[in-house]
């Protein structure tokens, strides 16, 4: 027998209208879904644990919720920090972020596309593989690499670009990475001084 993770949440810290909602939810439940193991809150009666443990978001507190919670158990409520809304500041932060990103990954593909453009056009009709020796016509050789794929012998996987071309891109790859996590870190909501509830857990089903 399986089962599935099921949780609400409340945007409020009222413990006993939480408590009154979340039986109703699972009455409406039970209503819908059955009460032989649908592996929803039907198969659940109420709230069992309050676990106060005013985590940073509503994602960490439904992650601890699926790491500490038994399916044949009733519900727990987690308790959860609110996020503040975004500020004009957050907001252009965000955008800036936004920006940089595409604009370095614009640099990346640009450089990704000259590599393959000069590859494809090159005038050798024949192209050699230092690592195995091997030689391809060139016309056949690009029509199976697709498009997206690394420029590499079809048999030992050595790159056809060179080790200059590898560094310059790992450079921009390198970039990419770095803005990509400034723009998750402007994302990230940051937490109020409200708490909210995240309420339910494991159903067999």
């Amino acid at each position: 027998m399986g089962g599935s993770f099921d949780v609400r949440s409340y945007g409020h810290d009222d413990r006993s209208k939480i408590d009154s909602h979340f039986k109703g939810e699972c009455e409406n439940s039970r209503i819908e879904d059955g009460c032989s193991y649908p592996g929803t809150i039907a198969a659940m009666n109420g709230i069992a644990i309050w676990e106060d443990r005013k985590f940073a978001s509503q994602h960490e507190a439904e992650e601890w919720l699926s790491n500490n919670h038994d399916k044949w158990d009733d519900a727990t409520a987690v308790s959860f920090m609110l996020p503040v809304a975004a500020s004009d500041r957050d907001r252009k932060r965000i955008e800036k972020a936004n920006l940089k990103v595409a604009a370095v990954r614009q640099k990346r593909d640009e450089l990704s596309h000259k590599i393959r453009q000069d590859f494809t056009n090159a005038k050798s009709k024949m192209v050699g593989c230092k690592g195995c020796d091997s030689r391809f016509n060139r016309a056949r050789l690009v029509t199976k690499l697709r498009f997206g794929s690394p420029l590499q012998c079809i048999l030992c996987n050595t790159s056809f670009v060179s080790p200059t071309l590898q560094s310059r891109l790992q450079t921009h790859q390198a970039k990419l990475d770095v803005a990509s996590e400034a723009l998750r870190e402007a994302r990230k909501p940051k937490a109020s001084e409200k708490k909210g509830w995240v309420v339910g857990g494991w159903c067999s089903s």
